[in-house]
């Protein structure tokens, strides 16, 4: 065999091969293979949905295509990544192209050594329902759950049953917990993998949460749910009903995934960063207008919106 035919059996031989994805930060799972799968070369204007995270040695993150279908897009750290990641920030509409793209379900977005990031003035009108289910999932109880088809994207409210010891690798880290529905006997697993795994601590345990935007997955037949990228836990307050309404902010204290809000006169609230930003709002503009009015739209606790008034 020839120079030149080794080399091209060397290449049909990598782009046949099965390419591992990551779904944020969760175990691995294969992107699908086949030709007929897979558009190569393909060119595309994407809205992103989250900043690429680290894990392995790869870069992944979720955008959003002018149909409304939400992808999951992977970076190779052999290519000199660094501009790309400049440019993937969320928020930001990009031309993207000579890239692979898949035809499954969900669609998995690679970039390759011949991808281009362009930035663009260019935009689409944005699927707000899709928005809304990607930043502030469902909240489901944990029978609802357990019903759901794999790769939905849920909330979950339940009370921490068991909060399992952190499992760690010099690749990964990865806590367990189980969580019992607040009606019923039944109860499902979380995995909470790398950034998302010191969320939860054995003092949850008792409490009931609403933890937000997980992915439901099965292991042996039976269901379970992994973070993603925007996954948060938020602590409900017992015997209290949800209080949408006119609040007076007197102090803030931020923490990683929400702030505390103290209020002069009705309960405390955890309003996550994500509402703020939907807002308009920075963690420093509500401090510097605090003390101040805000409109609070809440959903089985959790707060869904904020108006500064």
């Amino acid at each position: 065999m020839s120079a030149d035919n080794l080399r091209t059996t060397e290449l049909e031989s990598k782009s046949n091969s099965t390419s591992v994805l990551h779904n944020s930060d969760h175990q691995p799972t294969q992107e699908p293979s086949g030709h007929q799968s897979t558009k190569d070369m393909a060119s595309l204007l994407a809205y992103i949905l989250s900043a690429p995270r680290e894990h392995n040695k790869q870069y992944y993150f979720s955008a959003m295509k002018s149909s409304g279908e939400i992808m999951e897009g992977r970076l190779t750290t052999k290519l000199d990544i660094s501009p790309h990641l400049q440019k993937l920030q969320k928020g930001k509409f990009l031309q993207l192209t000579k890239c692979s793209l898949t035809a499954s379900t969900p669609q998995y977005l690679r970039l390759n050594d011949l991808t281009k990031v362009y930035q663009t003035g260019a935009t689409f009108e944005l699927d707000e329902t899709k928005l809304k289910d990607f930043y502030h999932a469902t909240v489901c109880s944990v029978p609802e759950a357990n019903s759901s088809p794999k790769k939905r994207r849920i909330s979950l409210k339940g009370v921490v049953d068991k909060v399992f010891d952190m499992k760690e690798t010099p690749n990964w880290k990865r806590t367990d917990l189980r969580i019992r529905d607040v009606e019923t006997t039944a109860t499902i697993a979380i995995k909470l993998w790398n950034h998302s795994a010191e969320l939860v601590q054995k003092h949850h345990e008792g409490k009931t949460v609403v933890v937000e935007n997980l992915m439901v997955d099965e292991w042996k037949d039976t269901k379970q749910l992994h973070n993603t990228d925007q996954t948060a836990i938020l602590e409900q307050e017992q015997e209290q009903e949800d209080e949408s309404g006119d609040y007076n902010i007197i102090g803030i204290d931020v923490q990683e995934h929400h702030i505390d809000a103290a209020t002069d006169g009705k309960r405390d609230i955890q309003i996550p960063h994500h509402v703020l930003e939907e807002a308009g709002l920075s963690v420093e503009d509500l401090i510097i207008a605090t003390p101040c009015l805000i409109t609070v739209t809440m959903d089985q606790g959790t707060v869904t919106s904020v108006i500064l008034k």
